[in-house]
């Protein structure tokens, strides 16, 4: 094995990782958070894979104890994957980020949310690829392509749907804690159906049938969580406030008074369709012609 292969891997490894950084980075538009803070919480992500993994292992040793096995993999999926993984993402948020003076829009929560779960996302790519050399080049290179089409964007994903509901805990003056539970509980759902079916789908042997709906759910619950997650994007970009002439193209909401900046047809928070547009008010005659009234009586 030469040294081209092993970058190779490294570059699959990893690449997945920065081109999702990189969008999710300039989509916030106007307001771009801290590079110091971001790479802050990517490697509070990072490093958080220590504790998890020591987290995963004692829960997963009451997990062996269950014996039948749909109903380890569905455990093993929700308990002894997601929930310890998604809770450490949301607690680096709560300590780092919640009262920080840079979390200061509803965009922010996803840009921070995102930011953490790809930290964590990273090295668990690398631990996976290069684990796989132990099987040989062609099993890791196998693990780095089919863990850059589905495991770094699912990370990502979760990533959003708790970034999301992490802002509106945050900025919303209502059902707080609904929202923060949400930033735990969703991406949890998610995250443990996608990994339950992944290993109901390693148990052998089951019917092939039942193989192939398996396959079937994962992949309707990956599109599903992209879809959950790119609405969320598009709900939270719309509430970006611009800087500059860019003001005068905000719009309000007649009913709720939000205020957002995207060409939506219906209001991001309340989804009512009367859309106000904000323009400047146009000078009135008297107004214009007050500036030149007061200069002829100075001549007088």
């Amino acid at each position: 094995m030469d040294n081209s292969e092993i970058q190779n891997l490294f570059y699959w490894a990893v690449g997945p990782v920065v081109i999702l950084l990189a969008y999710i980075y300039l989509r916030d538009r106007y307001h771009k958070e801290p590079l110091g803070l971001l790479a802050k919480i990517f490697f509070l992500g990072f490093f958080s894979a220590l504790p998890i993994t020591i987290a995963e292992q004692m829960i997963g040793e009451y997990i062996d104890l269950i014996s039948i096995p749909i109903l380890h993999a569905i455990a093993m999926g929700f308990i002894g994957a997601a929930l310890p993984e998604e809770f450490a993402k949301l607690y680096i948020l709560k300590h780092w980020i919640w009262d920080n003076k840079e979390f200061d829009e509803h965009f922010d929560g996803i840009v921070y949310a995102v930011f953490v779960s790809l930290g964590f996302a990273c090295i668990e790519n690398l631990l996976y690829v290069f684990g796989g050399l132990n099987s040989g080049l062609d099993m890791a290179q196998k693990i780095a392509y089919t863990r850059a089409i589905f495991s770094i964007p699912c990370h990502a994903l979760c990533g959003v749907m708790m970034g999301y509901f992490f802002s509106l805990a945050k900025f919303e003056r209502v059902n707080n804690e609904k929202y923060m539970s949400c930033a735990l509980w969703i991406p949890v759902f998610f995250h443990g159906a996608y990994d339950a079916v992944l290993f109901m789908i390693d148990i052998g042997g089951m019917d092939e049938g039942v193989v192939g709906l398996l396959y079937l759910l994962f992949l309707a619950i990956y599109v599903c969580l992209w879809v959950c997650a790119i609405k969320r994007i598009r709900h939270l970009a719309g509430l970006l406030v611009p800087e500059g002439p860019e003001e005068d193209a905000m719009k309000e909401c007649a009913k709720c008074g939000t205020v957002y900046s995207s060409n939506l047809k219906k209001c991001p928070n309340c989804k009512s369709k009367i859309i106000q547009v904000h323009e400047p008010e146009p000078e009135s005659v008297i107004q214009i012609l007050e500036p030149f009234e007061s200069g002829e009586e100075q001549n007088e």
